[in-house]
């Protein structure tokens, strides 16, 4: 994204805000292009990118203690 991109405000509730939050951060990546990156896979009827879903089941069934 270059500087010539629209830059806006945006109200994001606290629990979404931390969801956003914790996937760029699975993702190694700004909570600005993990934004991008699940409004474009929206948009373009795609599914978000597999390894990402992985990474949150495994990150969920670690926290649940299945996998210990």
């Amino acid at each position: 994204m270059g500087r010539e991109d629209l830059h806006f405000r945006l109200r994001l509730p606290d629990e979404l805000k931390k969801k956003v939050k914790e996937s760029s951060v699975a993702n190694s990546s700004s909570m600005t292009a993990e934004i991008v990156r699940i409004l474009t896979a929206h948009y373009q009827g795609g599914e978000i990118d597999m390894r990402f879903q992985l990474d949150q089941i495994y990150r969920r069934l670690d926290e649940l203690e299945i996998l210990r």
